[in-house]
């Protein structure tokens, strides 16, 4: 028997070898265990994720992540995930992917080591290749990113290859813990030699991933010797408190109680985490006068800083049941949504918080942190509306990242840019290259970061997109353990397949058969279910749905309600071919708001420099229309050229028409949308497109004609050259489809409902 199987292993990792080349570490972490379940098991198919976890929090997940590889895309979010695979997270791309400034001595351009793409920029070949250290700066956020993401994606996709890169890279760094440690706990670009931890703590979350996917236990013991003489003095500043996720989370897969206790040993020695514990917990972020004048800062006001840290304190929680650091994360958060967080679902960060305006700019590197710490809440809670805030992130500020191919990307995206300088990426034309490094002085430098390029300088948006998609279709659905048995909780409606164990240990599969957001009907059907099972089901209310209708094989539910935690239950004993049907109304939202100023109530605005953070000017009115959880906006660019921005809409969702198209697919969010709005709109004249007017526009009898707005996703360029632009570049969204009509006393009314609900919320 044992010789049979030896002999079946090598042909088929002959035939394996032959597609992939050969790879003595993807063979190793990947190929061999891979191959003994094909021939113990059967098919993969039939064969279920194993989970990892040994040690649970002292305060169990309200709902447990399932392990990588139980979740997997379907329909047109395969579609776009498919997309991510040949784009952000290629390895094939990595020739051109990688491009930074080596420090200062390092060789230039055309010199061993270097690609030749001009002054004084360089290519990593070596090491971003064959993920092998290189040279100083390999070690870098940017790589440890993209890794990751590759990393999740390989699960979600089962994809072989992004498999046996990612097992390249990770050799390599097993094969090298001085680099780990010296290169990833001092940030060399940061100047002054301060230990923070953060690429180390980013690549290992990486390494905690592929773990959690192929078992290999070599990482475990990797990790635990990496952090085995960490004390509480190894975090002394923000991003240092990063590190806690690798602790916490190295000791629930199985090491040593060491690492949970080291990790919240730093939590309550970091002087930047009591800080911030001050301020959370004081009540003045609820609160939008102090929020306004700067009295409510905690010391990690950077946007990526701010979405990775406050998730820590909630982390803690889990494993000393200490209530107040939850209560701090959720207060965090609750600020996030109310004062910084733009139309398109995520916070403002160029690079900071700012509040709510227009021209504000948030960083690609937020779209995937940020959607990333609302799954982490969701995780400890079992909260829906953190499920509502990841699901509007990647479905509106997502697509609106990345171009159509997946092969380029925004640093930074504005729910209204009208129109940015020529200059793209880190260069300014052939011949002309010119590294992007001070913002401040460079107008084309800074303009830029709002075009689409396949590379931007720093690079950590580079590699972060590749995060985005993967752990979003992972924490779609969420496991439940309960003294009465195991269940499923389906946190998002997108199509996808879950596969887990179900009651008293049944595998059953669950199929989301839907189009959704893009169609109000959900079909959840009961598969690979050998014999009837008990187990609860639970199903997210989203926060935009007013009511929910249900059937259980065609017979109506009569009370699906959220709750409070926004779950609705249902458990029975399900049946192979068992299925729930879900109606979620999605009529059209039309709402009034106002531009919010982060820390200067009085910030003029200065159009020279429109993006910069104290210029938002607080009272500005605009509409956002919505439906479901899709954001829309006007698309200003065409086959046609460049079209007119200066309209005012009549933000009254009784006066709009939602049109549904098919969805065509392969789907990667077309200009031809299969949802539109048409919507009553009036031209006027607008002096300064950078800057909303003060007050709605009065109405002009007889002017009003139609204006289509599409998902915020889909109103962005059409396919550009990754190389050059040679015309000038613009985003293709204003989704603060500005201005009210002026309807006198309904505007009164609106505005002081929303004064008194930001005094007294």
């Amino acid at each position: 028997m044992l010789r049979s199987l030896v002999g079946s292993e090598m042909c088929i990792r002959d035939s394996i070898n032959a597609e992939y080349g050969e790879s003595p570490e993807f063979g190793a972490m990947v190929l061999r265990p891979l191959i003994l379940l094909l021939l113990l098991g059967g098919t993969l198919g039939s064969l279920l994720p194993q989970p990892r976890r040994v040690h649970r929090p002292q305060v169990p997940y309200a709902l447990e992540p399932l392990p990588w590889g139980s979740v997997l895309p379907q329909g047109w979010l395969n579609d776009w995930a498919t997309a991510a695979r040949h784009g952000a997270a290629s390895p094939e791309r990595a020739a051109f992917a990688h491009v930074q400034p080596f420090p200062h001595g390092a060789p230039k351009a055309g010199q061993p080591g270097c690609s030749v793409v001009g002054g004084q920029l360089c290519e990593r070949v070596d090491g971003w290749k064959t993920g092998r250290p290189a040279s100083d700066g390999f070690w870098d956020e940017d790589s440890a990113y993209w890794i990751d993401g590759m990393a999740r994606l390989g699960f979600v996709l089962g994809d072989a290859t992004l498999q046996r890169r990612v097992a390249e890279d990770i050799e390599a760094v097993l094969a090298n813990p001085v680099y780990f440690h010296n290169t990833w706990v001092t940030r060399t670009d940061l100047g002054d030699g301060s230990a923070e931890g953060w690429v180390r703590s980013v690549y290992s979350r990486a390494m905690l991933a592929y773990y959690d996917g192929t078992g290999d236990t070599k990482l475990l013991r990797f990790l635990e010797t990496a952090f085995a003489n960490y004390t509480a003095a190894d975090s002394t500043s923000d991003r240092s408190l990063t590190q806690l996720e690798a602790l916490l989370e190295g000791h629930a897969y199985g090491g040593p109680v060491s690492m949970r206790d080291t990790a919240l040993k730093m939590l309550d020695a970091n002087p930047v985490a009591q800080q911030a514990l001050v301020v959370l917990l004081s009540g003045c972020t609820d609160n939008s006068t102090a929020v306004a004048l700067g009295e409510c800062q905690v010391p990690f006001e950077h946007g990526v800083s701010f979405n990775e840290i406050s998730k820590v304190f909630a982390m803690a929680y889990s494993w000393n049941a200490n209530k107040t650091l939850l209560r701090a994360s959720e207060n965090a958060f609750a600020m996030l949504r109310r004062f910084h967080t733009q139309v398109h679902g995520v916070n403002s960060a160029d690079e900071q918080l700012n509040g709510i305006s227009p021209n504000l700019g948030t960083e690609t590197c937020d779209v995937s942190d940020f959607s990333y710490s609302n799954q982490w809440m969701l995780r400890i809670t079992g909260e829906s509306k953190y499920a509502d805030s990841s699901e509007r992130a990647v479905l509106n500020a997502g697509p609106g990242a990345v171009n159509r191919s997946f092969m380029a990307h925004l640093y930074y995206q504005s729910p209204n840019l009208i129109a940015s300088s020529p200059g793209f990426a880190w260069f300014d034309g052939p011949g002309n290259e010119t590294a992007c490094n001070d913002d401040a002085a460079d107008h084309n430098c800074r303009s830029s970061r709002w075009s689409f390029g396949h590379f931007h300088l720093p690079p950590c948006c580079t590699g972060n997109q590749a995060r985005m998609l993967p752990n979003f279709i992972h924490h779609t659905s969420f496991g439940l353990s309960r003294p009465e048995g195991k269940g499923v909780a389906i946190a998002s409606y997108v199509p996808s397949r879950v596969s887990l164990r179900v009651g008293q240990g049944t595998p059953v599969t669950i199929q989301v058969l839907t189009a959704y957001p893009f169609e109000e009907s959900v079909v959840l059907n009961v598969s690979k279910l050998a014999q009837p099972s008990a187990f609860a089901v639970l199903l997210r209310i989203p926060g935009w749905c007013a009511q929910v209708s249900a059937q259980v094989n065609r017979q109506p539910i009569t009370a699906l309600v959220g709750g409070a935690s926004g779950f609705a239950n249902i458990t029975r004993v399900w049946s192979q071919a068992d299925t729930v049907k879900l109606l979620l109304p999605m009529p059209i939202r039309a709402t009034l708001e106002y531009t919010f100023a982060n820390g200067n109530q009085n910030a003029t605005f200065d159009r020279n420099h429109p993006w910069t953070g104290q210029n938002s000017t607080p009272g500005l009115p605009y509409c956002v229309v919505q439906a479901g959880p899709l954001t829309f906006a006007l698309p200003l660019e065409s086959s046609h050229g460049l079209g007119a921005a200066n309209y005012a809409i009549d933000c009254d969702a009784t006066t709009m028409v939602l049109h549904r198209n098919p969805l065509v697919q392969p789907f990667d969010w077309p200009l031809a949308a299969p949802m539109r709005i048409v919507v009553a709109a009036q031209m006027f004249t607008w002096p300064d497109v950078w800057r909303l007017p003060d007050a709605p526009i009065k109405r002009s009898p007889g002017q009003l004609h139609p204006l289509t707005l599409v998902p915020y996703g889909s109103a962005k360029q059409f396919h550009l050259s990754l190389i050059h632009i040679s015309e000038p570049t613009r985003l293709l969204s204003i989704s603060y489809a500005v201005f009210c009509l002026k309807k006198k006393k309904k505007i009164i009314n609106i505005r002081l409902i929303y004064n008194h609900k930001l005094n007294h919320k």
